[in-house]
């Protein structure tokens, strides 16, 4: 007997004695297994800490670059909820102790493991969830799970994904928009209230904004080409290599930090 997959977003059909389809399985493994390099992006999109004020003053005098709140509350959002199906799997387990395989399939070592939390790291928990897919996919709720889970990952995706053809003009003076403009517009209008702006000026004032800000050369380059100016990250080490820019300290995983405005005043100077 078959029938539907029973996971709200599926259509797809399934053997009744399944929980959800294989076809939902294989993407939440998938997603899941990509959720190590999802926090990375989602950490350091979180923490480059950029806050620009409107051009001239004016109420909102500490807007954050759209990259900064989003991205923390997306990871937030995410913890949260592989939290809960990590708690869900655990209830009713007996924590047992002694030693246990870190991966192997031993029913023993698959039930210790089952009873010890994962750390609480975004990438912990997903290894742990992979680890017990079985009992998470053989849950009752196990639909509830797929689109739970898929769906904070998805969210996620969308906060770090701005469209490669836009260029962040800044907020908007009235209503806080996010401003985007096509490379090379001279103007760029608010959707909600229709305000125009002089792109230039407004790049100019956020260039000034975030200049003293330290940053590795990737995330570096991905700053500066949201704000319509195109340095690779290659360029950026190439720079340091030459001397041109001074490491100015190194973050958690230890790669050296340079400052924006080092890399701006050269590039602009090539400009002339």
């Amino acid at each position: 007997m078959s029938l539907t997959c029973p996971t709200p977003s599926c259509n797809r059909r399934m053997p009744g004695h399944h929980t959800v389809c294989r076809a939902c399985s294989t993407e939440l493994l998938r997603d899941l297994r990509d959720v190590p390099s999802l926090d990375r992006n989602l950490e350091e999109a979180a923490t480059r800490q950029v806050r620009l004020g409107t051009p001239g003053g004016g109420p909102r005098s500490e807007e954050p670059l759209p990259w900064d709140d989003r991205a923390r509350t997306a990871q937030q959002h995410l913890r949260v909820v592989l939290v809960g199906w990590v708690r869900v799997l655990q209830r009713g387990v007996r924590p047992l102790a002694g030693p246990a395989c870190q991966d192997c399939a031993h029913r023993s070592c698959t039930y210790i493991s089952l009873g010890r939390s994962p750390a609480d790291t975004l990438p912990a928990m997903a290894v742990w969830l992979i680890r017990h897919r079985a009992v998470l996919l053989g849950h009752h709720a196990a639909p509830e799970a797929v689109d739970g889970i898929r769906e904070a990952i998805r969210q996620g995706r969308r906060t770090i994904d701005r469209p490669a053809d836009r260029i962040y003009a800044g907020p908007c003076n009235t209503c806080g928009a996010d401003l985007l403009a096509r490379p090379g517009a001279r103007i760029v209008v608010c959707r909600p209230c229709s305000l125009e702006y002089d792109i230039g000026p407004r790049l100019e004032w956020m260039q000034r904004k975030v200049e003293d800000q330290l940053a590795h050369s990737v995330a570096m380059s991905g700053m500066l080409n949201q704000l319509g100016v195109i340095v690779p990250a290659s360029t950026i080490r190439y720079f340091a290599q030459k001397k041109r820019i001074t490491e100015r300290g190194r973050d958690q995983n230890n790669r050296p930090l340079y400052r924006i405005g080092d890399v701006l005043e050269i590039v602009n100077a090539q400009k002339k």
